[in-house]
């Protein structure tokens, strides 16, 4: 009787780890996600016709954070040119896309509102997705400054936590193994 005890035992202190891990990353993800997302802009089955463009504007962005620009198009053969506006009003980045999908970089030099415009300069319509997400991971001399940058800390942080939860999960699923085959062989 106490072997199945155990085995039981086992079984729960597997399911506990297992739900404590899933709970540990899930949140730590779901903080990451929003953490990358703020600022940035989503573009969703938008169609552009021939000399028109999209707008979009990202909100509070601080100056040196990186702009990761991704576009896909249908047809993916028809020029396109996205241009990223600093808060100040001048040009960031101008990106003549001949062929999708298109991805890219940019550092901001100013904090304020940024806005992404992305014209159609062919002559077919076309129907855009892609983003620009807002990475506080920005390249200082070849690398990723961790010290002076406190979202990148959190970042790091986070993903620590995330492989903390991951292990859990793990473990979890080892002693759910391990307590279903002591009970069931008791």
């Amino acid at each position: 009787m106490g072997i199945v005890r155990s085995g039981l035992a086992i079984l729960i202190i597997g399911a506990a780890l297992l739900v404590t891990g899933l709970i540990i990353a899930g949140l730590s993800v779901f903080t990451v996600t929003k953490e990358v997302l703020k600022g940035s802009t989503l573009i969703d089955q938008t169609t552009i016709q021939p000399d028109l463009s999209y707008v979009a504007v990202m909100k509070d962005v601080p100056a040196g954070q990186q702009l990761l620009l991704s576009v896909s198009s249908v047809p993916t053969d028809v020029p396109l040119q996205a241009t990223i506006i600093e808060a100040d009003g001048d040009i960031l980045a101008i990106y003549n896309i001949t062929e999708s999908p298109f991805t890219s970089t940019t550092v901001t030099k100013t904090t304020g509102d940024h806005t992404l415009e992305i014209k159609n300069v062919g002559t077919d319509t076309v129907t855009v997705n892609g983003a620009v997400l807002n990475s506080p991971v920005a390249q200082q001399g070849g690398g990723v400054s961790v010290q002076d940058n406190p979202s990148v800390q959190n970042l790091v942080n986070y993903g620590l936590v995330i492989l903390a939860g991951m292990a859990l999960i793990i473990a979890g699923i080892v002693m759910l193994i391990i307590g279903a085959i002591k009970y069931v062989r008791d």
